[in-house]
């Protein structure tokens, strides 16, 4: 989470290291015209970063590599109203930059108006290098042997692009992208309020045309506004939204479903609310058959799981307790031999409590399980032998 409203002072660089190894800078005072906050997700990509660094194979840890994405939501503010720089990104959010030499040097861009456009850097331009990026719109700089860079925008307000100077060094400058709201007589009002979302991907491979694997990235994430990049079946649970995570509200604490198969970039991340963070949010895939404990945060869980097959899905919390005081622990594998599985309930408070406690009727193994009128001593936890 980044919040962009402060201004800070720019220290002395003589006889200090570069900003990026320097201390967190001292906040001056808050920024005169615009507020900005923003939230940034990174999905886990499917490099095998254990088999890179611990066992120092890099090759092998690459096998499943296709790419990285990173998802960034948020909000400008409008302060005071001012007039928009001529020529220029009136709200700059972020930049696009090729190295040259055949490197980065094609940019191709689905734009709301004109449909898709290519231009190569230092050739004749065919028309201005700007315009606006509606939800599923792209610009993408190829080719590159370290990774073709896409920004993808979503369906929270439009971007817009314009050439800073790429196009004129041969690719070694820049292309912005941001917000550049209609303005109105006073130039950008006051109070005025402007989301936005977007994508960046970094994609393997140094093939020039990468337009349509950008496209089909923009379909299968559903930055387009749509929910039917990947198929899926709900059968408990209310669903929400599809723009890059699959976001859902649990019903009685759980979601049952089926999702895939779809091909995707990186293992499809997941929004669940509804569930507590009791200690025994957790998934279950059919084949897979143990429970994967996911966190929960804000009531929300947050994971990833990979459809590219087609999996059934369910995701919730394994037990529950009638006081929310209380915490749970799950212990059903890795045990040694004989060992049976248990469920502890921790009383971290100073009195003695009885509890009831209850499995969601879905949930693998446990469903519809009840421990009625356990008692849990304060500052201490009880363990309850499971079959199973």
């Amino acid at each position: 989470e980044m919040d962009a409203s402060s201004v800070v002072d720019a220290p002395s660089r003589e006889g200090r290291p570069p900003v990026n190894r320097g201390a967190v800078l001292p906040h001056k005072g808050p920024r005169r015209y615009v507020a900005h906050r923003e939230t940034s997700y990174l999905l886990r990509s499917r490099k095998r970063y254990n088999v890179a660094w611990t066992h120092r194979r890099p090759h092998e840890s690459v096998a499943d590599y296709r790419g990285g994405l990173m998802w960034h939501e948020g909000v400008v503010e409008i302060k005071k109203s001012f007039e928009p720089p001529h020529g220029r990104i009136g709200i700059p959010l972020l930049e696009l930059s090729g190295a040259g030499e055949g490197a980065g040097t094609i940019l191709d861009v689905l734009d709301v108006e004109h449909g898709p456009r290519r231009w190569h850097a230092g050739s004749p331009a065919d028309g201005e290098i700007s315009g606006t990026l509606g939800p599923g719109g792209y610009a993408l700089l190829s080719p590159s042997p370290a990774g073709k860079y896409a920004v993808i925008a979503g369906t929270r307000g439009a971007l817009r692009y314009r050439d800073a100077s790429w196009h004129r060094n041969g690719g070694k400058g820049t292309l912005r992208l941001g917000l550049d709201p209609e303005a109105g007589a006073d130039g950008y009002s006051a109070g005025t309020m402007l989301e936005y979302s977007f994508l960046v991907a970094t994609l393997p491979g140094e093939e020039a045309d990468s337009a349509a694997a950008t496209a089909d990235l923009a379909r299968v994430y559903n930055l387009d506004g749509g929910s039917d990049g990947y198929p899926f079946e709900l059968r408990v649970g209310q669903f929400l939204d599809a723009e890059f995570f699959f976001s859902v509200r649990a019903a009685d604490h759980e979601v049952v479903g089926s999702f895939g198969p779809r091909a995707m970039i990186s293992d499809l991340g997941f929004r669940v609310a509804g569930l507590e963070d009791n200690g025994t949010a957790a998934t279950w895939v059919k084949g897979r058959n143990f429970f994967r404990f996911v966190p929960v945060r804000d009531g929300e869980a947050w994971f990833q799981e990979r459809i590219d097959a087609g999996i059934d899905l369910w995701v919730g919390n394994v037990f529950l307790a009638d006081r929310e005081d209380l915490q749970l622990t799950l212990v059903r594998e890795g045990q040694g031999a004989g060992r049976k599985p248990f469920l502890e309930v921790h009383n971290p408070g100073d009195e003695a409590v009885r509890v009831n406690l209850r499995s969601p009727e879905n949930a693998p193994i446990y469903g519809g399980t009840r421990f009625e009128d356990v008692g849990v001593p304060a500052g201490d936890s009880v363990r309850i032998p499971l079959e199973r």
